[in-house]
């Protein structure tokens, strides 16, 4: 298996775990820590604030959304 899956595959269950829908984050943070891997809070983040945004815009009664 090539270094990149397996770092995939670590982002991917930690981005899990940040969500509620994974358990087991202590043990995906201590991996990532081993291999060097970063953790990117990126997508959360972005996915959230679209949320908001779009929940935002429909308390506002925006015609459009």
């Amino acid at each position: 298996m090539q270094d990149k899956t397996i770092d995939n595959a670590l982002r991917y269950l930690h981005r899990e775990c940040m969500n509620g829908r994974a358990e087991g984050l202590v043990q995906v943070v201590e991996l990532m820590r081993i291999r060097g891997v970063e953790q990117s809070f990126k997508a959360k983040s972005k996915r959230l604030g679209y949320r908001q945004g779009r929940e935002s815009s429909y308390r506002k009664g925006h015609p459009n959304e």
